[in-house]
């Protein structure tokens, strides 16, 4: 039943982690989720791995929580795009708007529309590192210790510049893997989700307005973190610096402005400078020319252990984190 201090929300979201635990904890709060808009024309799917991670964080899919709860899911496509005399889908009835790990950029008259209950979860402890894919971007750099973490914000015509509601410190540790810290990120928003901005809806919080100039902003595409032909050798050995479970990819032109992405392990070998020679692929190697040399890469086969890692990785963490608080 819901409490009498519910929302309901509009929630614009692709899959991960923290999306799925926010989502989760804010419907055990007592709200309600009129719909969800979503780029991702698979979240209704759950791979399983996806199933596996659910079963190991008891955290459920996005696609069990929209078919548990009735939530419709709405494909959208470049909504920022869309003036507000060709609003599409139709805005259903709902009293706040949450953004959750997308890429979407919310046009001005829905921000209007909602107005401060307008919110978007970014993961990273802001004013640092605003801007798209901050978790890998923190880890590249170097700057997961200090600045990791999950911030809830209040939207505004910026991009993670408005008012802040509530956040946590997540550092990460080299000594931890990539899926324990991101599951470690996920719990903390649901925090969130259930204390800070329950209290801010309902008018008892106070957001916090960011100093203007704070912080900063990290500009990375969707290119940045895989190996492609503009890629330096020495940018390729700093991505192999990534956490081992994150997966690198390498993108080879296949044609007709085509691009295909290849798994690869983390082992490179220098060819010769660029030949200008098409890419080599093998059911075992790639070799292909980047910006300053011709390399050589081995592929990474999807192996049993690989769909069940993350899995794992959760289900570990949480057994060590139970141990470690009996003691």
């Amino acid at each position: 039943m819901p409490v009498m201090n519910s929302h309901r929300a509009l929630v614009i979201i692709e899959r991960s982690t923290l999306s799925c635990a926010f989502v989760d904890a804010w419907l055990k709060g007592g709200n309600t989720i009129a719909a969800f808009w979503t780029t991702d024309t698979d979240l209704l799917k759950s791979p399983p791995q996806d199933r596996l991670a659910a079963r190991a964080s008891d955290i459920p899919t996005l696609a069990e929580l929209a078919r548990g709860h009735r939530i419709p899911v709405v494909q959208t496509n470049k909504l920022g795009r869309r003036s507000e005399t060709h609003m599409f889908p139709d805005v259903p009835k709902a009293d706040t708007l949450i953004t959750l790990m997308t890429h979407q950029i919310v046009p001005d008259w829905l921000l209007r529309k909602f107005g401060k209950r307008a919110i978007n979860v970014h993961p990273a402890y802001l004013p640092h590192y605003k801007g798209p894919r901050p978790t890998l971007s923190l880890l590249i750099d170097g700057a997961a210790e200090k600045y990791g973490g999950v911030t809830v914000h209040v939207l505004d015509s910026g991009i993670d510049t408005g008012a802040i509601i509530a956040q946590r410190h997540v550092p990460y540790s080299p000594k931890q893997d990539y899926h324990s810290w991101t599951y470690e990120t996920a719990i903390a928003g649901s925090n969130i989700a259930s204390n800070e901005l329950q209290k801010y809806l309902g008018g008892t919080l106070e957001a916090i307005n960011q100093t203007k100039g704070t912080g900063n902003y990290r500009i990375s595409d969707q290119f940045e973190f895989v190996i492609d032909s503009k890629k330096t050798i020495n940018e390729v050995r700093k991505l192999f610096t990534l956490p081992k479970d994150i997966a690198l990819h390498a993108l080879i032109d296949n044609g007709l402005d085509k691009r295909r992405s290849i798994a690869i392990y983390r082992y490179i070998k220098f060819v010769s400078p660029p030949t200008g020679d098409a890419y080599k692929l093998t059911p075992i190697s790639l070799e292909m020319d980047i910006c300053d040399a011709r390399i050589k890469l081995w592929r990474r086969r999807k192996l049993l252990f690989n769909s069940v890692r993350k899995a794992y990785s959760i289900a570990r963490y949480r057994i060590v984190a139970s141990r470690a608080r009996t003691d």
